[in-house]
């Protein structure tokens, strides 16, 4: 015995309908590329110590200024400060590298001191916007954030310097940091 067929009919509505819930589905929310570390400052007004020379202190202050500048952080000038700004010089094949010492208590992890360093050995052969770069990205993790996207200052390799001209803060880098503060 044969069956019958049964013909279902979709109308355009109905169409337009599963074709946009489809889209909400697979769209989802707006991403975030920034990744936090979970720990803060225990204000958005952090005092730094930059003890850098010459072409380091141009990119290391050039980098400070562009945090405080775009973001809902003010990063003032301090002699005595726990958040100090610094050079090392180490065949370890990094740009920089950044230490920090932190709290935890009932209100979370607060950074307590950290040490944002560009490295000499590699940095020598680094351009001026280079060098900056570098030092935005150790100064974004002693504010909080964690390795992102290679579009950003926080991206993880030190051969993306050398093709990310704007060596500033992007708005993914900010967005994370005023998620912070």
């Amino acid at each position: 015995m044969k069956r019958p067929k049964i013909r279902t009919r979709v109308t355009a509505a109905a169409a337009a309908i599963l074709i946009s819930s489809a889209l909400v589905l697979v769209q989802g929310g707006p991403a975030n590329a920034y990744s936090l570390y979970g720990c803060k400052w225990s204000s958005a007004t952090i005092s730094i110590r930059n003890i850098t020379a010459g072409v380091y202190s141009t990119a290391s202050s050039a980098a400070i200024l562009s945090w405080s500048n775009l973001t809902d952080v003010t990063l003032t000038a301090s002699s005595s400060s726990p958040f100090v700004v610094t050079t090392y010089n180490a065949n370890d094949g990094l740009a920089g590298k950044t230490t920090m010492s932190t709290a935890t208590n009932a209100f979370g992890c607060t950074i307590t001191g950290a040490n944002a360093a560009g490295n000499t050995y590699t940095g020598a052969s680094y351009s001026a916007g280079k060098k900056r770069f570098a030092y935005a990205h150790e100064l974004g993790h002693a504010l909080g954030l964690n390795h992102s996207a290679n579009n950003t200052v926080m991206a993880p390799f030190a051969s993306y310097y050398d093709t990310y001209l704007n060596n500033v803060p992007t708005t993914d880098d900010i967005n994370g940091i005023n998620a912070i503060y």
